[in-house]
């Protein structure tokens, strides 16, 4: 059984291509995203392309990390830390990526430090998937 991902920022650039990546590869998907017009469209889109794979859109950070078997960060460095600090009670021992843009790489020791009992990994949209399907 494939792994259920959560994405944040999943209707910027880098968070579409991931989830188009990820559920062509058949992995169940929690996209999150501030923009829920956008989210709705996007995740009706791609339940349309990808029709047998579990996509769901979620609002909570907390919620779909509780239920996600990895975290991908998608976000500005503001915004990462804040889920980080959201989420601690729920992600202990998962996987949480985040995921690099080159424009503002945001500080692996920072989301550690938030999130002391995770495995915190960084990935760029070239190395995501591999990543992933390494972990599961």
């Amino acid at each position: 059984m494939k792994s259920t991902i959560a994405i944040t920022g999943a209707t910027n650039t880098a968070g579409k291509l991931l989830s188009e990546q990820l559920a062509a590869k058949g992995f169940s998907l929690l996209l999150l995203s501030a923009d829920t017009e956008a989210l709705q469209a996007w995740n009706s889109g791609l339940q349309e392309k990808f029709p047998r794979v579990n996509i769901d859109s979620m609002q909570c950070s907390y919620d779909a990390s509780w239920q996600a078997d990895i975290l991908v960060l998608n976000e500005t460095r503001e915004h990462v830390l804040e889920i980080a600090t959201h989420v601690k009670n729920v992600v202990t021992r998962k996987p949480v990526i985040i995921l690099q843009d080159g424009e503002q790489d945001i500080p692996v020791q920072d989301v550690a430090a938030a999130l002391p009992h995770c495995n915190i990994k960084e990935a760029t949209k070239d190395t995501i998937v591999p990543m992933i399907e390494t972990l599961y």
